[in-house]
């Protein structure tokens, strides 16, 4: 390669880029099919390439040992990096994985809603930012403090409060999350009504959600599940009116619930979001391997 050496040429930071998107892709292409049944032959080879390209990015020597080059640079030893990205791959398509870890069973996992046909599989929103005229008004909040998270719903009929309900979320929880949970609660709500000949209007602060929830390509499950239950709605004549961006209304009516969400049962079936995942698995990846090297070096000094 000429347009690095010792000296001049490509820094090392762009070096370390080239590797991380266009080496270790090439490498672990299908890694998922290969990666558990890989023989010491294939494992070697392996190395050797990222040796030689380790040797080439940090600019040292070939006389350097392959570890040290691992830990100078930053970058995990290619098996660990093999199941690393198998492992990430599963989470994302809901498959199992070797890591057993117990945050993973909370995991907010990408889901689809198929089965529809194309005609009933919309929900519509408004984006006006005024109350739409309903028989019972639903107005949805959520919220993130530095102690905890929250969502509230509030159920308004002739101005008078007919129904209230708020939870509280794990701290991982996201705002975003804490917004679905509050639409999801007013749509289970609304289901469970007996009234008939009965509108409704629910009215959200959140853009954000209201837009995962109309996107027909959506695997937030949350929303995938809100989705679900408007379309069920709409079979039997209770589906809500158009969701309406309403901020000032909604956080009026359903802010006050959220401070009191700590006398709240906890609600938790899924905390974690996807972003999080990859420095879950690298710190389980990586204890695993540190855990490993100290235990055959004490192995060797007992020999």
């Amino acid at each position: 390669m000429r347009y690095s050496k010792a000296s001049w040429g490509i820094s090392y930071y762009h070096l370390l880029t080239m590797y991380n998107h266009a080496i270790f892709p090439v490498v672990s292409y299908a890694a998922e099919a290969w990666c558990q049944t890989i023989c010491r032959r294939a494992s070697i080879k392996l190395t050797q390439i990222q040796r030689s390209f380790l040797t080439f990015t940090m600019k040292s020597y070939k006389t350097v040992s392959n570890v040290a080059m691992q830990a100078i640079a930053g970058i995990m030893p290619i098996e660990q990096a093999l199941h690393l990205n198998k492992d990430m791959k599963a989470v994302r398509r809901g498959l199992p994985t070797n890591a057993v870890l117990p945050k993973l069973k909370k995991t907010e996992l990408p889901t689809r809603y198929g089965g529809i046909h194309p005609k009933d599989n919309s929900v519509t929103i408004g984006n006006s930012g005024t109350v739409i005229p309903a028989n019972i008004q639903i107005f949805t909040d959520g919220s993130k403090t530095e102690k905890h998270v929250g969502a509230g719903m509030v159920a308004e009929e002739n101005s008078m409060e007919i129904y209230t309900e708020a939870r509280r979320l794990d701290n991982e929880c996201s705002v975003f999350q804490a917004e679905l949970l509050g639409i999801q609660m007013a749509v289970d709500w609304i289901q469970q009504q007996s009234k008939d000949k009965i509108s409704y209007a629910i009215h959200v602060d959140s853009q954000a959600a209201l837009f995962a929830i109309a996107n027909k390509r959506t695997t937030q499950p949350i929303a995938v599940y809100i989705r679900k239950k408007i379309i069920t709605l709409k079979k039997i004549n209770k589906a809500p009116s158009p969701l309406c961006n309403c901020p000032e209304k909604s956080l009026q009516t359903a802010r006050h619930l959220l401070t009191e969400c700590s006398l709240y049962s906890r609600d938790r079936p899924r905390v974690l979001t996807t972003q999080t995942l990859p420095q879950i698995l690298k710190f389980h990846i990586n204890t695993v391997a540190v855990t490993n090297f100290i235990s055959n070096i004490f192995r060797i000094l007992q020999e």
